[in-house]
Formats: structure tokens, C-alpha cells, sequence
């Protein structure tokens, strides 16, 4: 008879945050440029792993998704019969290594790519968190580099940053290194205080030749504010991450200037995000939302998503909200999006998102083997579940957005545009080419299908390479 490990919930629902995975940088397979060769995996000596030990992975690992994965159902699969036919081969192999295979094999025995084991292997070749790092100082996009033989593009401008000294902008694609048109993270990284001179093409304008420094970086991100329109009635806050105290710290930071100039109506903007915790979505929308949020449950227990009072709440609750998303927004961005939506509190401009808003939690093993396990999800107010579905947008923008200069950026200009204001000049701390030098495409806007239609897009998710 199969042992089992004891799984225990608890009586108050604990709330765990997701984990990305870590992949390793890759050289970019440019046009003409060699494709990079993947990255080997560490070799392993042989090592015998005791019974004792291979029968408590096995009871731990198939016992916690038995006893707390969020979907009874197993997603379709018998999960009583995969743990019978795994169980046996945890007796017959000796081989640590070879047990973990066999582990990893009946996780994804399950078909949820949510759920995944990592062995001590893989953990002990990640890469140190870094707490600085010389660079340019930038978030770089580099699907595009992979999949189109063209430069990464800027997403994040670290203050401070060589990159942002020397010019460089959101949106911007870098083309060359140094004459290199095979652009790397690694041929942009470098010693402290050298030169670096880069290919640089904003959108609509010719490339052009920029000479950045390489310096230390501390890579805390921190949203950006501002005022758009013609009168500065919009407020503007892109969050290009959703993890952290320093989000949550900065978004009511920028929450309070905003509120000291009479803002109209408020944009977020949190397009291309994929990182984040849960904590920092309910720190922000208990600044706008007054009223119930939504549900989370398990399969064992459910708990309100309680609130935070917040001295804001007063100045935002009534002010309309338009929240940016595109294909790219998965995780938190979404959760935060469709409660906004769900409650009436925001109108969604952009692409239909992902649907990964299932609530991740990592479970430590005793080997020192992690397994990512799926086990909480959020009831929104009028019932709907968030279980891999994602958001349909009130009006979909089927354009990649960096591919415009900010001035013309069809989101923002549908967002202008239901909010009641006009585009026109205003105040950024995104330096952004002149409009006039444009010549970008024409963006498409147009109002969203139902839920039931596909999203425009079939582009890969975006990939974020931080910190070249």
C-alpha cells in the first residue's frame, strides 16, 4: 500500500507567491548571426540514493499533489494510477540522478505546465541572485531577437544607468555592439567604467551610433508616473514589474504626487509584465477599489481577499481607470486587471492575456528538491473563477506596442480617447523620439469579441532578459 506524506492545510488560508523560472541567457540567433548553443546541463557523477530516501521523494512529491492540487480532478489524468505504475520504479532505481528523471517525468505525467519539479541538481547550477551588477542598465525584450533575426528592445531604463545617461529610451532596439550586428547580453556586459558603443533604432527613426558606459547597477525596478493629455488631466503609471515592497511602496508613493494634481483619470499600464506577487496586487488595488475584491479558495477551504485600508482610497475610488495589457501580461498584471474589470472599476485596452492566475506555491522537499504545486485560485465577485483563462479586453489593440514611439502608441491613445482626453504633449520620464520623426505603422484598434474569440495575436510570450 502506497504511503502517503501528511498534507495539512491549515485553518487560515496561507497565500503563497509565484516563482518564475530561471532560464539561462542565451546568445541571440540574429540574421546571419550563429544560433547560440544550448547550455549544457551539468554532468553528474553516479549516486546511490537510499531506499529509505527514494520511497520518502516519491510519498512526498505524489502525496502533495494528491492531497493539494487545486483541481480534484487531476486535470483529467488518474492520478491514482500514475502513482501506481511510478511507485515500483522507485524501488528498482538506484541512481539519484536517474530518481529524479523518473520525478520530473510523473509531474508532467499530470499535463499541467504550472506544476513542475526541480531537482537539487538544477538548483544547486542556478546562478547567484544578484544584488548589483555592471551593465548598460537596462530590461530588454528579446523575442523579437530570436524569432525575427532583429536587436532586443528596451523595456526598462535603470535611473541612473549608463543607458539612461546616455539617451537611450523605452522602446528602443539595439541593432550593433561596438559594429557587432550579433547583439548578446554578454558582448553588452562588461568591466565597471568602459565604453560600449551601441546601434541604436527607436521606432520610425534611422539607426543611429550611441556611446554608453558600463556602471553598477543596483536592479531594483520601480514603477514610473506621470501626466499625459493636453492639460495633464491623465495619470500614468507603468509598473514594468509586480513584485516586491519597492512596487508596492512605489505605486503609492506615485499615487500621492498624482493625487496632489487633480487628475481626471488614471492609466496602468502593465503591459509585457510577468513578474510578481500576489501581496503587490492587493497593495494596489486597495488604493482603488472600495467594496468586495473576490474569493481565493483551495480544494479544502476558501478565504475573502481581504483588503488593506488605505488613505488613498478616498481620492481614487470614483476616478475611472483604463488598464493596458497585451499578450504578454501574465500572472499578477492579470489578476489585477480583472478584478478592476470585474468590479467596474477599470475598462481593459490591449490583447487577451495568457490566463496563468492560478496562485503558485513552492514546496521544499527534504533532498532539497523544490515542487512548484498549482493550489490556490480567485473567485471573482459575480463568480467567475480565474482557472487559465485570460483576460478579454473591453477594447483589443492588436498592435506590439514597441513598435510606436510613445506619442503615437494606439493603447495609450485609446486610453486618452476613453477617458475623455486628447493626445498631445505632456511631461515623461521615458525620453521618446519627436512624433514628427515617425513612421511607424498604423495601429489597429477595435472593439474586443467575446470571450469565446481567439485573441489576434499568436506571437511567443514575450521573453524579459534583465540587466544587460
Amino acid at each position: 500500500m502506497r504511503k502517503l506524506l501528511p498534507w495539512v492545510l491549515g485553518a487560515a488560508l496561507a497565500i503563497p507567491v509565484a516563482v518564475p523560472a530561471v532560464a539561462p541567457v542565451a546568445v541571440l540567433a540574429q540574421g546571419g548571426c550563429p544560433a547560440a548553443s544550448p547550455t549544457p546541463a551539468p554532468s553528474a557523477e553516479p549516486l546511490l540514493m537510499p531506499e529509505v530516501n527514494r520511497l520518502a521523494l516519491f510519498d512526498a512529491v505524489w502525496g502533495s499533489i494528491d492531497a493539494g492540487y487545486l483541481d480534484p480532478a487531476f486535470n483529467g489524468k488518474d492520478w491514482d494510477a500514475i502513482g501506481d505504475a511510478y511507485a515500483p520504479l522507485f524501488l528498482q532505481v538506484e541512481d539519484a540522478w536517474e530518481i529524479y528523471d523518473l520525478t520530473t517525468e510523473m509531474v508532467d505525467e499530470l499535463g499541467d505546465d504550472e506544476v513542475r519539479f526541480i531537482s537539487p541538481l538544477v538548483i544547486e547550477n542556478l546562478p547567484p541572485a544578484e544584488r548589483d551588477y555592471v551593465g548598460i542598465g537596462a530590461l530588454v525584450d528579446t523575442t523579437a531577437a530570436e524569432e525575427g533575426g532583429e536587436g532586443p528592445r528596451i523595456l526598462y531604463l535603470f535611473p541612473d544607468s549608463g543607458a539612461a545617461v546616455a539617451g537611450l529610451a523605452i522602446r528602443d532596439r539595439i541593432v550593433s555592439v561596438d559594429g557587432d550586428p550579433c547583439v548578446s547580453i554578454r558582448k553588452i556586459r562588461g568591466p565597471e567604467g568602459t565604453i560600449i558603443t551601441l546601434g541604436v533604432e527607436s521606432p520610425g527613426q534611422p539607426v543611429r551610433e550611441v556611446a554608453v558606459e558600463r556602471r553598477r547597477i543596483d536592479p531594483t525596478v520601480s514603477p514610473i508616473s506621470t501626466t499625459l493629455g493636453p492639460s495633464g488631466s491623465i495619470g500614468y503609471l507603468r509598473m514594468p514589474s509586480m513584485e516586491g515592497q519597492n512596487t508596492i511602496d512605489g505605486v503609492t508613493a506615485a499615487l500621492e504626487e498624482l493625487e496632489t494634481q487633480d487628475i481626471e483619470g488614471l492609466i496602468l499600464d502593465v503591459r509585457s509584465v510577468g513578474l510578481g506577487g500576489l501581496g503587490v496586487t492587493v497593495g494596489i488595488i486597495a488604493h482603488l477599489l472600495d467594496g468586495e475584491a473576490g474569493t481565493f479558495f483551495t480544494r479544502a477551504e476558501t478565504s475573502p481577499l481581504e483588503l488593506p485600508e488605505s488613505e488613498l482610497l478616498d481620492t481614487f475610488k470614483d476616478i475611472p481607470i483604463v488598464v493596458l495589457v497585451d499578450e504578454d501580461s501574465s500572472g499578477e498584471p492579470e489578476r489585477l486587471a480583472w478584478i478592476l474589470q470585474s468590479t467596474g472599476r477599470a475598462t481593459v485596452v490591449g490583447q487577451k492575456t495568457p490566463g496563468r492566475t492560478r496562485v503558485i506555491q513552492e514546496l521544499p522537499m527534504g533532498d532539497g528538491s523544490i515542487l512548484q504545486l498549482v493550489t490556490v485560485s480567485l473567485e471573482l465577485p459575480d463568480g467567475t473563477k480565474l482557472e487559465r483563462q485570460g483576460i478579454t479586453p473591453d477594447v483589443t489593440v492588436t498592435d506590439d506596442w514597441l513598435d510606436f514611439p510613445q506619442a503615437e502608441d494606439p493603447y495609450l491613445l485609446a486610453a486618452l480617447d476613453l477617458l475623455g482626453a486628447t493626445a498631445g504633449p505632456s511631461p515623461s520620464p521615458m525620453p521618446t523620439p519627436s512624433p514628427s520623426a515617425s513612421a511607424g505603422p498604423s495601429p489597429t484598434i477595435a472593439p474586443s469579441p467575446d470571450a469565446t474569440d481567439k485573441p489576434a495575436a499568436t506571437k511567443k510570450p514575450r521573453k524579459r532578459t534583465p540587466r544587460p
